[in-house]
């Protein structure tokens, strides 16, 4: 086998892939020594996925391809079909031979065994080369709470969202403009802050006890400007909340937003989206 991984949770992968699935259809999986790579846009070039699974989330992790790096095209909504098979119990056997034209996919638990063959697809795709940003403004929000926003963006039937950054007032407007009407949405350079209540049970009574937790923190401003963006683009990748609780917006003027999704220590998502062209 030039390539054999195991993973403890396959529910994490489906959850994983099933983030994308509305993204792309044919997915280009990049393999080395260090974990999965996914440098993917979308067909109408709007966004682009670059993302890294560590080796480290695997149990075992056996590559052996002389440091080389493979890459693998494969159909993603198959992919996930396959996924979706899996069992609490299972563990995942990933594995590819030296042929590189088939993945397998083993869901085993002391009761059962199942071997799933998937096809692989030549793709011509070649690593995107994603320019490093100094990005103007950066929000660190919630992931409950950046869902929250866009729903009620939605509720108005806006297309888009803008941003309309005022680095003198210190706040960050948040628009919708749809049919049904408008919204905004206000954020203030200094933090919100929601209080979890827990209780704590002792032998001679309770102890209630608060513990504060971020809702969104906007970072320092350094300029004033307006962009906006499409809500669906945005929609489409939140399904990566159930891997992740938050995220960090980071936005530019006339550059595509980026979304950072760490989904643990040293793997993550990257979401870009190009902006809309509007004149204000």
């Amino acid at each position: 086998m030039i390539f054999l991984a195991k993973h403890l949770n396959p529910d994490f992968l489906l959850k994983y892939f099933k983030s994308i699935e509305e993204i792309i259809d044919i997915l280009t999986i990049i393999i080395d020594k260090n974990g999965l790579s996914i440098q993917t846009m979308d067909n109408s070039h709007i966004s682009v996925i670059d993302s890294f699974i560590d080796r480290e989330e695997f149990s075992s992790y056996n590559y052996n391809a002389n440091n080389k790096t493979i890459m693998i095209g494969i159909n993603l909504k198959q992919l996930c079909k396959i996924l979706s098979v899996t069992d609490k119990l299972d563990t995942l056997l990933l594995s590819l031979d030296k042929g590189l034209d088939k993945l397998t996919l083993v869901f085993e638990n002391i009761y059962r065994k199942s071997e799933f063959n998937i096809r692989l697809i030549d793709t011509d795709s070649n690593t995107l080369d994603i320019p490093s940003l100094d990005y103007e403004q950066e929000i660190d929000i919630s992931f409950n709470r950046f869902s929250r926003l866009c729903q009620e963006i939605n509720i108005v039937k806006s297309e888009t969202i803008k941003f309309d950054i005022n680095a003198n007032d210190k706040t960050i407007n948040i628009y919708g403009d749809g049919d049904f009407g408008c919204i905004k949405t206000i954020l203030k350079e200094n933090l919100t802050i929601n209080n979890k209540k827990f209780i704590v049970k002792k032998q001679n009574g309770k102890i209630v006890l608060n513990k504060k937790i971020e809702d969104y923190k906007v970072y320092p401003f350094r300029n004033t400007f307006n962009i906006e963006f499409s809500l669906s683009k945005i929609e489409t990748i939140l399904k990566i909340g159930s891997l992740c609780n938050r995220l960090l917006i980071n936005l530019s003027e006339n550059n595509p937003m980026k979304l950072e999704f760490n989904i643990s220590d040293n793997s993550y998502l990257h979401y870009y989206i190009a902006p809309k062209i509007v004149d204000y």
